[in-house]
């Protein structure tokens, strides 16, 4: 398996978590041996934004899985609705590390991870009341589907410190957008395929040894990109599993992420 430096990094964050508990920002754990799970937040902004995470621990050696699981897996469940004072939520994923058991790729989280998190706030004078529900496989030698529940009351007005470094911290594990001329996408052109398994060219501006993911529509499934040079121009070709889909092909868009020397970013490109 591929390790990326950003992960190893913001493992040894988590570690020092514990003595933190006493923190305002920080919530009560949650959920069973395998996985636990709770909440944080450093306070609502001036612009009304609550910034928060959902911290999620694994028994070491144990994986969960990212927004788009790959070969196989149980993508996170997100769930704010019983929450009270909150509205929009936007959560933001790190970039993960490729895992393969020999039977097939994923995309996973070893250990554990903190999910970021931005949220608006309706009236910033009153109490914030988090509540998640968190639906998530985790695995080793055997998957499980765990259901985490998890919250965290805001007072208006509280700023936690040790929260907001914690989240910074997070938050840079998050790829950001695209840089051009080091790491960007230029295009994303069909070639082929049928219509179950289209096959996709994504040309971009990468260093050589850059990991790339490449996701389409939710029911759409995507295979580990192949590096090719087409013409002088660096091409990650990736062959999508459609069995099922009702998301069609024209008009669909696909979100690349790029990673190479511990740097990240993510692009939005429609296909051509």
């Amino acid at each position: 398996m591929k390790r990326f430096l950003l992960i190893p990094a913001f493992a040894a964050t988590l570690s020092a978590l514990p003595a933190e508990a006493a923190q305002p920002g920080f919530g009560a754990w949650g959920g069973s041996e395998q996985a636990r799970v709770r909440l944080l937040a450093a306070g609502v902004g001036e612009d009304g934004q609550l910034s928060g995470g959902i911290e999620i621990r694994l028994q070491p050696g144990w994986w969960t899985y990212w927004r788009t699981p790959g070969a196989a897996g149980i993508p996170p469940v997100v769930d704010f609705d019983g929450s009270g004072n909150l509205g929009d939520v936007s959560v933001s994923y790190p970039l993960p590390q490729r895992h393969d058991d020999g039977y097939g790729v994923s995309n996973v989280y070893t250990d554990g991870v903190l999910l970021p998190f931005e949220a608006t706030v309706p009236d910033p004078s009153a109490p914030v009341e988090l509540r998640l529900a968190l639906d998530l496989g985790v695995c080793n030698e055997v998957c499980i589907p765990e259901h985490v529940e998890a919250t965290l009351t805001l007072e208006p007005g509280v700023l936690d410190r040790v929260a907001a470094a914690t989240l910074a911290g997070a938050r840079a594990q998050v790829p950001g957008p695209p840089e051009p001329g080091r790491l960007a996408v230029a295009s994303a052109r069909r070639n082929g395929g049928s219509d179950t398994h289209p096959v996709f060219d994504v040309s971009v501006t990468a260093p050589d040894d850059a990991t790339v993911f490449v996701e389409g529509p939710v029911d759409w499934f995507a295979g580990v990109p192949e590096r090719i040079l087409k013409g002088g121009s660096v091409v990650y070709r990736v062959t999508f599993d459609r069995i099922g889909a009702r998301t069609p092909i024209d008009g669909a868009t696909l979100r690349v992420t790029l990673a190479a020397g511990g740097k990240a970013v993510e692009q939005t490109v429609p296909v051509e």
